[in-house]
């Protein structure tokens, strides 16, 4: 007896036809109108408790819509420094490394090797 899983997006046997690959050509779709935008937006508030927060998500909405117009997708950039090849660069600031425990640990060098025990 053979088990398949029923997978729309992944064939259960892969043959010849199966495994042809569709490669999507041109640009990529153009900026949202503003009502299909409104459309999306308040798709995350459908839940009829938001309702008495409805001027609230307006203005929200608002803010989101100038900044989508604005093309401010990473309002908090810095330049990259130390951490990159290119230390010019401008990137978003949640991208970059931190100087955290494992930045840290990397540029202190390996570790000790410990023993693994079984009893």
């Amino acid at each position: 007896m053979e088990f398949r899983q029923s997978n729309p997006v992944i064939p259960a046997k892969q043959t010849a036809e199966s495994t042809v690959i569709e490669i999507r050509t041109g640009q990529a779709p153009g900026r949202l109108a503003r009502a299909e935008f409104s459309v999306r937006f308040r798709a995350a508030f459908i839940d009829p408790a938001f309702r008495g927060e409805d001027r609230s998500i307006e203005r929200l909405e608002e803010i989101a819509w100038q900044a989508y117009t604005g093309g401010r997708k990473a309002p908090f950039t810095q330049k990259a420094g130390l951490a990159t090849a290119i230390r010019t660069m401008t990137c978003q600031a949640s991208g970059l490394p931190r100087n955290s425990v494992s930045t840290k640990r990397k540029s202190a060098g390996p570790s000790p090797r410990l023993p693994l025990v079984f009893c």
